[in-house]
């Protein structure tokens, strides 16, 4: 009876941070439930704790901080400048 609620949950987890892999989506579903250690035939995995899940996934960072350098093509004698600038990518909600 739990498969339905779970899959809603991982859905509302990929809208919330659609960078995070299955592989995220399925450890942070399995840490953040209530109750267990590991798995049991009467619970499997614990009991969803949806609230904890969402924080947790809300916390993952995937995307890579941006960069760029620039350099001169060609030099004048032994000195050259370089600029480099960069920055955090950030999602709005």
């Amino acid at each position: 009876m739990a498969a339905p609620q779970v899959a809603a949950v991982a859905a509302m987890m990929r809208v919330l941070n659609p960078w995070a892999s299955l592989r995220d989506v399925l450890r942070l579903l399995k840490q953040s439930a209530t109750r267990g250690v590991g798995w049991s035939p009467d619970l499997g995995w614990g009991i969803l704790n949806a609230g904890a899940a969402l924080d947790a996934i809300r916390r993952l960072d995937r995307l890579s901080p941006v960069s760029q350098l620039r350099a001169p093509r060609t030099t004048r004698g032994l000195t050259f400048a370089l600029s480099w600038s960069g920055h955090v990518r950030t999602v709005r909600r």
